[in-house]
């Protein structure tokens, strides 16, 4: 199993602050929506559903979830469907493991950890989401706190969520959030610099340092405060968490709720305990009908957090159908500039079109004016091509031809001239001789005779030293004192030494 680095981040509200928070177990769903625009957080709304009488739990695979639809149907009816969203489930749809890693490094475990646990469980994890927090760093690798849960419950709960046009940012562990709320919240500890806590409902416990002491960890377990043997049951998970080393923890004071006296508690430990009224000192709008009811509500706000960004989520949707409201928001984002660029696009071809127009019109009465007065200065021959161009280049030729420069004209014409110009230079004593210029498209042969070998030399130098001729063949014959000649000029190809030249230029 491969787990991606969570990087969770809810989309922005339109009511910047507020957030909802969902509780599911296998009988109710609760959802509160929660501000911080005072700072901490405030319960402002509260809703509750509870499964039908007659419709039964076989086993969490089977998991019914409609009593969480007609929570989400009253969340819709609200007009909360715009604000992030995030869910905690009950300690009785997951399990908790302490896995050691022999890694360190964040992407190794994720990529591992699938396989530590299977070590552990002696099973195959694919049927599971998988999520986990990282406790202490040891020498022989990272301890983590690990929660796993059935897929097919994950599915069922964004199945649900997506019915009604929301996709919550996160599913997580019941006890870290109520450990997250407990920090957030700031209870009333009596003066205790390192508490501990121990909260009770008819069916669970959950026993939690606070999420600052041990960055949200926590333990939960089925438990029943009615049935014998309760306070040296509690006692003992309390010695238990207490004992682990990878927390950290040295708590001055045990606060349990009020379910169970301290006294039974406190026969067992070394520590002092005392009862606390609520786990939470959230602002209360409300009337809680249990407590029970009160610390659901108080876990669900835990779960809203996650959407402020402040908390790192231990979410099963790493694992399994992540979270992909960012995607949606980058998707909308995508469409809306592709349509203003369509629309900025469409303005300036518009006004590009017109301005071409414009100049089009003007260029062609400047063409149909050119050619007149073209026609009159080339003795009424029509222009090829761009009139103006045409007479630039006329020009250009003409001041060449005029000045004797005809340096990098790569025309036979003009390699005829360059040519006449080297046989004027070079012959000052009349001591070479030109019999004949044979031109093609691709060479100029030159045939006749100089006073001696060195002028025959002297020549070839001349000619070999300008840049645009490449001389291909040479045949030289002495006849006398004559020394006749036959020099065969490439003017289809460029010399190698010029391109060697225009290479180390660039």
């Amino acid at each position: 199993m491969l787990l991606s680095e969570d990087k969770t981040e809810p989309e922005k509200n339109l009511e910047h602050n507020k957030y909802l928070g969902i509780y599911i177990s296998k009988k109710t769903a609760v959802g509160v929506l929660v501000s911080t625009l005072t700072g901490g957080p405030v319960i402002e709304d509260v809703i509750s559903r509870d499964l039908e009488p007659g419709q039964t739990q076989e086993d969490s695979s089977s998991q019914s979830l409609e009593h969480l639809g007609a929570l989400l149907e009253d969340i819709s009816s609200r007009g909360y469907t715009n604000l992030p969203v995030s869910v905690c489930i009950d300690n009785s749809l997951y399990t908790q493991y302490i896995v050691v890693s022999r890694f360190s490094d964040n992407t190794r475990i994720a990529r591992t950890i699938g396989f530590d646990v299977e070590e552990i469980i002696g099973q195959n994890v694919d049927h599971y989401a998988l999520t986990y927090q990282t406790l202490a760093r040891e020498q022989a690798g990272t301890r983590l706190g690990v929660y796993l849960t059935e897929k097919s419950l994950i599915r069922g709960i964004i199945t649900s969520f997506q019915e009604q046009g929301l996709d919550p940012v996160a599913i997580e562990p019941d006890v870290v959030c109520l450990s997250r709320i407990i920090s957030a919240s700031k209870c009333n500890t009596s003066g205790s610099s390192s508490p501990l806590f121990a909260a009770i409902t008819d069916d669970s416990c959950y026993i939690m340092a606070g999420y600052d002491a041990c960055g949200g960890y926590g333990r939960s377990f089925l438990f029943s405060h009615r049935a014998k043997g309760s306070a040296v049951r509690l006692a003992r998970e309390l010695k238990l968490f207490i004992s682990l080393k990878s927390l950290e923890i040295d708590p001055d004071k045990v606060f349990i709720t009020e379910q169970i006296p301290p006294q039974k508690i406190e026969n067992h430990l070394d520590i002092p305990v005392a009862n606390i009224e609520k786990i939470t000192d959230l602002p209360e709008k409300f009337e809680y009908s249990s407590t029970d009811f009160r610390l659901r509500a108080a876990v669900s706000a835990g779960a809203a957090l996650v959407c402020s960004n402040r908390y790192q989520p231990v979410n099963f949707r790493r694992s399994y159908m992540p979270y992909q409201g960012r995607i949606k928001v980058f998707e909308r984002f995508i469409q809306s500039a592709m349509i203003a660029a369509a629309v900025i696009l469409i303005a300036f071809t518009i006004l590009g079109t017109s301005k071409y127009l414009k100049l089009k019109s003007q260029h062609n009465q400047l063409t149909e004016k050119i050619k007149t007065e073209y026609k009159l200065a080339m003795n009424g021959r029509n222009p090829r091509g761009y009139p103006i161009l045409e007479i630039d280049r006329e020009i250009a030729k003409l001041e060449k031809i005029k000045s004797g420069d005809t340096a990098g004209d790569k025309t036979v014409s003009g390699m005829l001239i360059q040519i006449f110009n080297i046989l004027s230079n070079t012959d000052k004593n009349n001591r070479i001789k030109v019999e004949s210029i044979s031109v093609t498209d691709k060479t100029i042969r030159l045939d006749g005779t100089t006073a001696g070998r060195r002028y025959t030399l002297e020549l070839i130098e001349m000619l070999r030293k300008n840049d645009f001729f490449t001389v291909s063949q040479e045949d030289l014959k002495q006849e006398g004192a004559d020394d006749k000649f036959v020099i065969r000029i490439d003017v289809s190809k460029q010399p190698a030494s010029s391109v060697t030249l225009a290479g180390a230029g660039q």
